[in-house]
Order: structure tokens, then sequence, then C-alpha cells
């Protein structure tokens, strides 16, 4: 018997459809069901000792799959209900046979680099920090000028950029607010970026030579 969580769009009536029919498929069949809450803060270790994590929704419900699941080593199974689904594995339609194949065994897992944003300021209590998939961004509070930036690699200095923000993409999140500022796509098995990475895990459940 497996676990399966089943991470919802809270907005979307297609995804609560869309999870009656998954958890239905699978309970008949013997599995447990989880359903995750809205409120991330409000799950703490949900997902422990959960063997697949499914997202239903786009890729901002695949981005907080990700969040959930990463502690736990828990691969996430994306299913698109959005309009671009770059992160999203499954459409709707084949949600059973991309199930049916996970619980089969006929799948693989694709270890995505993860970057791990750490912030801190005067008016902030102390040092806070986040695991991000896609990317991290340091932009104005106040529209209308420029600001000026400077990088560090390494601790030693790198350049000074004079612009609305700083974006640092990983290759997953090259096709997000990356692409939309003109930045390179980059493959997602490629390691661009290396200072305090982590790993997100995708479920794959193509088909041996499928694109």
């Amino acid at each position: 018997m497996a676990k399966i969580a089943l991470v919802v769009h809270p907005d979307r009536p297609e995804a609560k459809t869309l999870a009656s029919r998954a958890s239905a498929w699978l309970e008949s069949r013997g599995h447990e069901v989880l359903l995750a809450p809205p409120d991330e803060e409000a799950a703490p270790r949900l997902l422990h000792g959960t063997d697949l994590a499914v997202s239903l929704g786009g890729d901002g419900t695949m981005l907080r799959t990700v969040n959930l699941a990463w502690a736990e080593e828990v691969p996430v199974l994306g299913v698109n209900l959005g309009h671009l689904g770059y992160l999203t594995e499954v459409e709707p339609a084949g949600l059973e046979e991309a199930l049916d194949r996970f619980l089969s065994g006929s799948y693989s897992v694709e270890d995505r680099m993860m970057l791990e944003v750490a912030w801190s300021g005067p008016s902030l209590d102390g040092e806070s920090s986040c695991l991000a998939l896609n990317e991290a961004v340091v932009e104005k509070t106040v529209p209308g000028h420029t600001i000026r930036l400077s990088a560090t690699i390494a601790r030693r200095p790198f350049v000074t950029y004079a612009a609305d923000g700083l974006l640092v993409a990983t290759p997953t999140g090259s096709t997000a607010y990356n692409l939309s500022v003109r930045g390179p796509i980059l493959s997602p098995y490629l390691r661009a970026v290396r200072t305090c990475c982590s790993t997100g895990r995708l479920c794959s459940t193509r088909r041996s030579g499928s694109s």
C-alpha cells in the first residue's frame, strides 16, 4: 500500500474535482490519500512517510508542493491545470495512467538544484532563510528609480549593478522570471549555480524514449 499526498490549488474548482477523482481511484486500490491544507505553515512534516506528492494546479502549486516535499525527500508529480505548466509532467486526462506507472515502479526521479536564500537587515528580527526551486530576486521597494547592488561570489567582489533588481535563477527557473527578462534557457540537469544549493525531486512517469 502506498501513501499519496495531494496538494490542490485552493481556487480552482477543476483541481478539487480532479483530487476527488484521484482519491477515489487510489482508495479503490487500497492506497492511503492525504490532502494538504492550503496553509503551508499549518502542515509541518505533513509528507513524512509519504511515497509521492501530487501537485494539482499550475507552476505555483508545483512550487508549493516542492516546498512541502523537499525536506522529506518525497518525489513530486505535477499535474498541469494552469496556463503554461513548465514544471508539471502530466495532463489531467493522464493522471490515472501516471499514478499506475508510479505504483508499478515504472518511473524515474529527476533531482533538481535549489537555492538556499538567507536575508537579514536592521528592520528584521535576526536572519531568515528559505529554499527556492526557481529563483531568488532582490528588487527595489520604491518604483521610479534604479538601485545599486554589489554582488560577490565566495565572499569575493564580483560586479556592481545599477538596475531595477538582481535575479539569481536555477536551471529549473530559467524558464520562469529569468526568461521574461531575456535570460538564457538552461537544461535542468546543468548545475549552473553551486552556492548554498539543495535538491528538489520531480517524479517522471514518461515512457522510455519519449520527449
